[in-house]
């Protein structure tokens, strides 16, 4: 993880987050910081006096990691078992837990589809072109051709039909005597769409997880646990893991009728739901938690040749959800971004290998092509933001902008710059763009509040998109740069590194990192550890890697003696400062067992990294 191009505060475990996180080793120091070795928080760490030390007694003296979970509000290890449960493989457990009739409409959904199959009718698998989407559509479009029924699949066209269920794609679905049509990821705001699908005869189901209006679509059946009227008890499902109920439903009730080995077939594909739930950042926690270790389990045992060909350059031992996010999620992105969705439909269940290459080899072409294409976008879109110089929000625009990667530069500019952010491109008659917040900004009521100058808009609190006519940008562009500037807190302005916990480097052992790993998956409301030590020295730095970008080192701790491996991605400009042995460093890390040609050691990864406020 590299290091944020602006200025972060450092959070403290119990802190209120003033402490300045200059990434300039030249800085001034800053209140936060205690004594080198002698903070009242380290000393409290070792005592009897904290508030984990009976947590710590029952972790057999893990000070550390009880802390951490201390500071995660899980106070017993009772909390602590509740929260990780581990790995277990017994589908028919979880699939109990699972609960899909818990939905609402769910007989409805499988009773029609069920018909559907008796009767010979074709029906159209119809999804986003995101991860949610694809995995979504190759999941059920799989389970249902395997199973008797007549099947289609339809991913829209990203630049001629845009998010969601559209009229086009509605249209294609009743062409040719389809008589049904499933929408995953979408169609929980498809009034119209689904009104137009019911007049050309289609019987649509839903399975979607956006938050729905207070009026529901005319459909046959709308599966979504976040509907008002539904009581299933996980409300936060994804889409892909929508569309696993319905087939988990579907399954039961074929081998009721007499099928064998429907559900153990569909445990098969369970690592699709894992990986849509890492891509779409919903929360790894409760169901999807276990649903992301069965995937993950399934992926590392036997792997789907997709992830053995999109992963060949990342040669780790064990894939994580860290793996889906940076190699599985930006390449399978990157088809509907660049080219066509169906591509990635295509690559998740091709059905040789001669077939798996071919589309393999488009969807990293079109991957290197988006790099490219955002890289060169980021640093125009930059030059906008220096020529503007705006104090809040920013509204950046050139007509020549790639559609498919407004989004991802959006990105890429609130983490240079820290400001909400929208970014637009001509799309026709119109302009056409993607908005990312800062963290607790409320971008969608943003919008709201620019409506006036805008066609349409959708999306929440952290991410957005919108449409407008080219005669309203400067309007907008003022509108939203002033509410921004009134709106946004002090707190907003500058990006917060959160650490779980403050230690000293001696505390940290084989067995803190053994039992970290029990808390994986990390990802949404379990995120990886931070660890974060204060006054240490740095010694035998290095730089590693292209042009040296990334630091390598060893953190010291002057009081102990204790030591730890230490690499930094992206904090290759302290090279200087690390190698004057005079200056004391803050490091805020990732705790990981590194394992290079045999050899296992500890090894901290970079998160922040800081000269200490008392320098030395």
């Amino acid at each position: 993880m590299s290091h944020s191009a602006v200025e972060r505060v450092w959070v403290w475990p119990g802190g209120d987050g003033t402490g300045s996180g200059a990434p300039d080793p030249k800085a001034p120091g800053n209140a936060d910081a205690g004594t080198p070795g002698n903070s009242a928080a380290l000393e409290a760490t070792a005592s009897d006096a904290t508030p984990w030390a009976e947590l710590a007694r029952e972790l057999g003296g893990e000070t550390a990691l009880a802390q951490v979970f201390w500071n995660r509000e899980l106070y017993s290890m009772a909390a602590v078992r509740a929260a990780y449960p581990p790995l277990n493989l017994d589908t028919a457990a979880l699939e109990e837990d699972l609960q899909p009739w818990a939905l609402a409409d769910m007989e409805s959904a499988v009773s029609g589809l069920l018909g559907a199959r008796e009767a010979g009718e074709l029906v159209t698998v119809y999804g986003d072109y995101d991860v949610d989407g694809t995995t979504s559509v190759a999941l059920l479009a799989h389970f249902l051709r395997t199973n008797g029924w007549q099947v289609r699949t339809y991913i829209p066209d990203r630049t001629k039909e845009g998010y969601g269920l559209g009229s086009i794609g509605v249209e294609a679905a009743a062409e040719g005597g389809g008589s049904w049509l499933v929408a995953l990821d979408c169609g929980i705001k498809s009034h119209k769409e689904i009104a137009l699908a019911n007049s050309l005869g289609l019987r649509v189901v839903v399975c979607d997880h956006h938050t729905p209006d207070a009026t529901l679509p005319d459909a046959v059946a709308v599966l979504n646990a976040k509907r008002l009227d539904d009581h299933h008890p996980f409300k936060e499902f994804s889409a892909c893991g929508v569309g696993f109920l319905l087939c988990l439903a579907l399954a039961q009730r074929l081998e009721g009728l007499g099928s064998a080995n429907v559900r153990e077939e569909l445990w098969h594909w369970v690592d699709l739901v894992a990986v849509s739930i890492g891509a779409d950042l919903v929360p790894v926690v409760g169901l999807n938690r276990r649903l992301v270790q069965m995937g993950l389990h399934r992926m590392n045992h036997a792997p789907r040749p997709a992830w053995t060909t999109l992963l060949r350059s990342r040669r780790r031992a064990v894939l994580t959800l860290e793996d889906v996010g940076f190699g599985i999620a930006p390449r399978i992105n990157a088809a509907g971004r660049m080219a066509h969705g169906h591509l990635a439909v295509d690559l998740l269940t091709a059905p040789t290998e001669e077939v798996l290459e071919q589309v393999a080899s488009l969807v990293e072409a079109h991957n290197e092509d988006r790099k490219s294409t955002d890289q060169s976008i980021l640093v125009e879109a930059l030059e906008q933001v220096k020529a503007f110089n705006a104090d809040a929000g920013v509204v950046l625009f050139a007509p020549h902008w790639h559609k498919g990667v407004v989004g991802i530069v959006a990105q890429r500019v609130v983490e240079a710059v820290y400001k909400p952010t929208v970014v637009l491109t001509q799309s026709g008659a119109v302009l056409a763009g993607s908005a990312r917040s800062v963290e607790g900004f409320d971008l969608y009521a943003a919008l709201l509040a620019c409506g006036p100058h805008l066609i349409q808009f959708g999306g929440h609190r952290a991410a957005a998109g919108m449409t407008l006519k080219p005669e309203d940008l400067g309007a907008f562009r003022v509108a939203f740069s002033a509410y921004c500037a009134q709106q946004l807190q002090p707190e907003q302005r500058r990006p917060r590194l959160r650490l779980d916990a403050e230690v000293r480097l001696h505390e940290l052992t084989p067995r803190t990192e053994l039992m970290l790993s029990r808390m994986a998956p990390f990802g949404v409301q379990n995120e990886a550890v931070v660890w974060g030590v204060r006054g240490v020295r740095l010694r035998y730095a290095r730089p590693v890697g292209a042009d040296g970008k990334h630091l390598k080192a060893v953190l010291e701790d002057p009081a102990s003696g204790a030591r730890l491996d230490w690499i930094g991605f992206g904090w290759g400009h302290f090279l200087e400062a690390a190698q004057n042995p005079d200056l004391l460093f803050d490091a805020a890390f990732h705790l990981e067992r590194n394992d290079y040609q045999g050899n296992v050691a500890l090894q901290g990864k970079g998160v922040g990294l800081r000269v200490h406020p008392l320098r030395s």
